[in-house]
C-alpha cells in the first residue's frame, strides 16, 4: 500500500515539475521578447534565441548570462543596444531611417476576412495574401 502511494507522490511531482518547467519557459520568453521591445528591436524573438540557453527564472525574475555575469534580461538588452559596433543590426535605432521603418507585411488570416476585404487586399497589395503582384 505505502508503495503505491509512493508511486503516486512520484508520478504528481513528476506532473509538477513538468508544469514548472512550462511556465519557466514561457516567462523566459515573454520577459525577454518584453525586454527586447521596449529597446525598439527589430525582431523580439531573436534575443529568446540568442538567450534561451542562458536564461534561467531566479526568485521570479529572469537572469540571463552576458559578458560573464548573471544581470537581468532588460539591463542585458540595455547594454546590448549600447553597444552598436557589435550589436547595432538588432536594433531600429541603430540603422538608416528608411530601413528602421520597412517592416516585413505581416500575415494575415484569410479565415476572418470578409469577401469584400479579401477582394480589396487581393486588389492593392496581394503580397499580405502570399500572392504574387500581377504585371
Amino acid at each position: 500500500m505505502t508503495e503505491d502511494f509512493e508511486k503516486q507522490i512520484a508520478e504528481q511531482q513528476e506532473k509538477a515539475a513538468h508544469w514548472q518547467s512550462m511556465y519557466e519557459e514561457q516567462q523566459i520568453e515573454r520577459d525577454i521578447r518584453i525586454a527586447a521591445q521596449s529597446q525598439d528591436a527589430f525582431r523580439p524573438e531573436q534575443f529568446f534565441t540568442l538567450f534561451r540557453d542562458s536564461a534561467r527564472v531566479v526568485d521570479g525574475n529572469v537572469v540571463v548570462e552576458f559578458d560573464g555575469e548573471r544581470i537581468s534580461a532588460d539591463e542585458a538588452i540595455r547594454r546590448m543596444r549600447s553597444q552598436p559596433e557589435t550589436y547595432g543590426n538588432l536594433f531600429r535605432l541603430n540603422v538608416a531611417p528608411h530601413i528602421a521603418k520597412k517592416s516585413p507585411p505581416k500575415e494575415i488570416d484569410v479565415s476572418r476576412l470578409s469577401m469584400d476585404e479579401y477582394m480589396r487586399i487581393r486588389q492593392e497589395n496581394p503580397e499580405l495574401l502570399g500572392l504574387r503582384r500581377r504585371s
